[in-house]
């Protein structure tokens, strides 16, 4: 297994990041490839982990290159891939996933299936894309909203 992490050097919205600090870094991407067993799937929690941590408001997990999984290696990645969605949801990161056909049969198994859980793709453009349209949408409705407030205040 090989575990590759960057940034994209665009970024999806010219806003400050959840720091509050102005960001030129454009979303995470952690893709994975290779063949998994159980050593590989806890190498990825810990990976995943870090990446989640250093994500600034966008993470794509690229599972789609994984090559054979281990049942029990699948069991862990999702397993891992749940723990990582609820740190991402507290920490104010968007984890969009990509996932590999293992892991997508594994968590067809929890309650409500894979997408009741996690943000699914079929690619990393897709899933950026996808991200991009999010935050755009935003960025209006936090215009909107900036602007109904300081109206407000002027007819005070």
């Amino acid at each position: 297994m090989r575990i590759h992490i960057h940034c994209l050097d665009r970024p999806l919205v010219e806003s400050g990041d959840r720091r509050g600090q102005s960001s030129r870094r454009g979303p995470t991407v952690l893709a994975v490839t290779g063949d998994i067993d159980d050593v590989d799937a806890k190498d990825f929690a810990t990976d995943l982990a870090l990446a989640v941590h250093d994500a600034v408001r966008t993470l794509v997990v690229d599972l789609s290159r994984i090559g054979t999984v281990d049942a029990s290696a699948a069991a862990t990645l999702v397993d891992t891939l749940l723990d990582a969605q609820a740190r991402a949801d507290r920490g104010g990161v968007a984890m969009l996933v990509v996932p590999d056909e293992a892991t997508w049969r594994q968590a067809m198994h929890l309650p409500g299936g894979p997408t009741t859980h996690f943000r699914c793709h079929p690619t990393v453009r897709a899933a950026v894309e996808a991200r991009r349209a999010e935050l755009a949408s935003h960025s209006d409705l936090d215009y909107c909203v900036e602007r109904g407030n300081s109206d407000d205040i002027a007819g005070r």
